[in-house]
């Protein structure tokens, strides 16, 4: 089977993920309130890093309270991923992500986990590490 062809077969599983999901119209409302439903998101891990990153990429300011909820879960690995074909640049925390592409706006909630997270023990473990390690979201003050 051919590179392509994989590719295409993937493609087309996280469609039908997405479609079981989600209904085709959904608005970003329907997205949060999936989440808010959602626990940990680890018993539907692929629904919820697919709804994470669509709120993401709309840039969906009033979703900040459902995503700060989501900073710790951390996506499966992709079909690609486990066949040790490609490991996703994007990194394991969705909610990371989609809180960078939505911007200044989600940097006060941002700010607020950080003043009240213990970052020397367990809490600095449990803390994302895209957080730790790049200073993308993090105000001026607080860069490394």
């Amino acid at each position: 089977m051919s590179k392509l062809t994989v590719g295409l077969v993937l493609l087309a599983s996280v469609y039908s993920v997405f479609a079981e999901c989600v209904p085709q119209n959904a608005r970003p409302t329907d997205l949060v309130s999936f989440l808010e439903g959602a626990g940990s998101g680890q018993e539907n891990a692929e629904c919820v890093t697919l709804l994470i990153d669509a709120l993401g990429k709309q840039a969906y300011a009033p979703a900040i309270p459902v995503l700060i909820k989501f900073l710790d879960f951390r996506r499966p690995r992709t079909e690609r991923e486990k066949l040790g074909l490609h490991v996703q640049m994007r990194g394991f925390y969705p909610a990371v992500n989609a809180l960078e592409q939505i911007g200044d706006e989600a940097l006060p909630a941002v700010l607020n986990v950080i003043k009240t997270l213990d970052l020397t023990g367990q809490g600095r473990t449990r803390f994302p590490s895209g957080w730790r390690s790049t200073n993308t979201m993090r105000p001026r003050a607080l860069r490394c």
